[in-house]
């Protein structure tokens, strides 16, 4: 209503009002509104502005010569720390592989001529991933300098695409989103399948069932996985996880969440019993977030203003709404994972039970001796006889993690708070083709990595693998 009343003294000025002797309160009534004229083209002005300026940025690249200066600045250091880190990378990989010296000898060698059919065999491997992976590799990074066109006439941009991609708050959300996927992923397929090995191996009877059962997921077609679970998180009452969930009371659903709590309390007692109080600090802090993320369902229950009962009447009450899986950011990227979680849990069981097999009975019988009680054995004798594997597995999964975007990609889409490094890349180069910017944003997601992979490799140079059999 303000701004309609001042439309009225648009094409009016205070100066031809005093010449019409107009009174003074309409004179001065006339120079407000237009002073407020005046603030609102200012206001609209300035929201224009930032428009174009954010336009010219994401979408045609012109940026001022003193943020484009800033951003190649930045990305002349970032290639530096890349180069640095990659030779440094390089050299503790074959600082890690290297032969060992030998007493007696001061050169040391790589044993050519003694080892040549060994090298021989590994050729035709070496060659494969030199031809498929680092050719492609090397010749695909010249995209990162250039503002790549798949019809030709390329430009070279040089660094400017490394500048835009650290200067870009989309790409740095989407790290945030990816590291919250690795943790999720890490926390739900790694040490799950060691409990359930564990658990396959102890039951009496049908173990040959059970393995079975739990490794058919496995045979499924991914395709098939995926829209089996968009149909369970369907956000309706029809839904499968909905049906189940809005059956279940509130003191249900807090049951639930004070068992997942009591069983990492259980292992987080044993752990600081045993000296390790770091770990049972994780083991604590992981139960008592669990609690809470499953309390958090009930929470609803307890707030609904339609359920007129007192409130001690209410944990005997249901959820009226169904839940929202992948349109919530608070289980959209839990959604997404617990899939995998399903349909990895068999085969990452069968292998640990492979390796269990291979742990002698006198362990057992000992820690039986010594009081143990089941969460002991888990902790203080399974885990450690399987580091090696373990250590393999985390590495793997670590690794699928930053990876694997399928799963986001069909269940959401990136939305909900799920899009992924990863995700967006793709977007970049294959919906936007924006080859060069998908490029440099593949290196720098790599860069970000490179101090894991190194870490990794010095475990894995280190491992020793024996035998399991048993001496008659």
């Amino acid at each position: 209503e303000l701004y309609e009343k001042a439309e009225q003294y648009r094409d009016v000025t205070p100066e031809a009002l005093q010449a019409q002797g107009a009174p003074p309160e309409k004179v001065e009534e006339c120079r407000a509104q237009r002073r407020l004229l005046q603030l609102r083209h200012s206001v609209l002005k300035k929201l224009l502005e930032e428009g174009v300026q954010e336009s010219n940025q994401k979408m045609l690249g012109i940026l001022s010569p003193r943020e484009q200066l800033l951003r190649r600045i930045s990305a002349v250091a970032l290639l530096i720390a890349i180069v640095v880190a990659f030779a440094l990378v390089f050299r503790r990989i074959f600082k890690a592989f290297a032969p060992p010296k030998t007493v007696g000898v001061e050169q040391q060698t790589w044993g050519f001529r003694k080892y040549k059919w060994a090298y021989l065999i590994l050729l035709p491997a070496l060659l494969s991933i030199l031809v498929w992976r680092y050719i492609p590799l090397v010749m695909g990074s010249m995209m990162a300098f250039q503002n790549y066109r798949i019809m030709g006439g390329s430009e070279w941009v040089w660094l400017d695409n490394f500048g835009n991609v650290l200067w870009d708050a989309e790409w740095w959300l989407t790290v945030y989103n990816s590291l919250k996927f690795c943790f999720l992923v890490i926390a739900l397929t790694f040490l799950p399948p060691v409990i359930l090995a564990v658990l396959l191996q102890e039951i009496p009877y049908g173990k040959i069932f059970f393995r079975t059962v739990f490794y058919l997921p496995a045979v499924i077609t991914g395709l098939v996985v995926i829209y089996l679970w968009r149909s369970f998180y369907e956000p309706s009452e029809f839904g499968v996880l909905n049906a189940v969930l809005m059956k279940i009371p509130a003191l249900g659903i807090i049951a639930l969440a004070v068992m997942f709590f009591l069983i990492l309390y259980f292992f987080a007692q044993r752990l600081f019993l045993h000296g390790n109080r770091f770990e049972a600090a994780l083991c604590f802090v992981a139960g008592c977030l669990l609690f809470y993320y499953f309390f958090t369902f009930a929470l609803p229950i307890f707030t609904d203003p339609r359920i007129e009962v007192p409130w001690y009447a209410r944990f005997f009450h249901t959820m009226r709404d169904p839940y929202r899986w992948l349109l919530d950011p608070k289980t959209a990227m839990v959604c997404c994972v617990l899939p995998n979680v399903w349909a990895g849990m068999g085969p990452g069981c069968l292998i640990y039970l492979a390796a269990l097999k291979g742990i002698a009975d006198d362990f057992y019988e000992a820690a039986d001796i010594d009081g143990a009680t089941f969460v002991d054995k888990i902790l203080f004798v399974v885990i450690p006889i399987l580091k090696p594997l373990l250590i393999i597995q985390f590495v793997g999964i670590f690794i699928r993690s930053w990876e694997n975007t399928a799963m986001i990609m069909t269940m959401t889409g990136g939305s909900s708070g799920t899009n992924v490094a990863s995700l967006l890349i793709f977007y970049k180069a294959y919906i936007y083709l924006k080859f060069g910017t998908a490029t440099a944003m593949a290196w720098i997601l790599g860069f970000m990595l490179i101090g894991f992979t190194v870490y990794q490799l010095q475990i894995l140079s280190k491992l020793e693998f024996k035998t399991t059999g048993k001496k008659e």
